[in-house]
């Protein structure tokens, strides 16, 4: 089992990674930090294998955190070794990364269907991608009880705090479609929310 702290300011991100993370049956999120001193004191509790580290965090920033878990002295106490993975999207180039990748087919969301969907041709070959409501991305993707279940319960947990949800999966060549993850979404409310509601209860709807 990999053991994996997370360390980022944003509590989405943590979340997007611990859901999709835990997916995988041989991947054990212990522990979450939102700032670099956190999670130097979640990695000497957890003894993690990897850590996924941002750089932009306060109180302690994600290249001191990592100097700091490579101090000789701390390195010295380890039973064993940990792997630090950077995390940010400084300074990259969108384009560069996307560049290999041509789209051949888009499809626009489709309140039917409730997903949108591409295809791509790639330096590997063909590949599709597809995003839309996470039950209907779960029956594209036909995953074990256990996956299901699991997913559905993090979408419970995002609604009960107030987030939506959307499911994302791929599938290359003509194999079959595998879940990537599922990403919490919020929506802040409209300006004009307060005054659409009043109209709407002034009409006779129950809102």
């Amino acid at each position: 089992m990999i053991r994996v702290v997370i360390a980022d300011d944003q509590a989405l991100v943590r979340d997007g990674f611990s859901l999709i993370l835990n997916l995988e049956e041989d991947i054990d999120v212990v522990a979450v930090a939102g700032d670099g001193r956190q999670c130097l004191r979640e990695v000497a509790r957890t003894r993690p294998d990897v850590v996924l580290m941002d750089i932009r965090m306060p109180e302690l920033d994600g290249v001191e955190a990592t100097r700091q878990i490579f101090a000789p002295e701390r390195v010295a106490r380890r039973e064993r070794p940990v792997r630090v993975v950077v995390l940010t999207t400084f300074n990259l180039d969108d384009r560069a990364a996307t560049a290999a990748y041509r789209v051949t087919h888009f499809q626009p969301f489709d309140p039917v269907s409730k997903r949108s969907a591409a295809t791509l041709q790639g330096p590997d070959g063909p590949l599709e991608v597809s995003k839309g409501a996470p039950q209907v991305i779960l029956d594209l993707v036909k995953p074990s009880q256990a996956l299901r279940q699991q997913v559905e319960d993090a979408i419970d947990d995002f609604a009960r705090r107030g987030y939506r949800a959307l499911g994302v999966a791929r599938r290359d060549g003509h194999d079959d479609w595998r879940l990537l993850g599922v990403l919490s979404l919020y929506d802040p409310p409209r300006d004009d929310s307060k005054a659409t509601l009043a109209a709407a209860r002034a009409q006779g709807l129950a809102v």
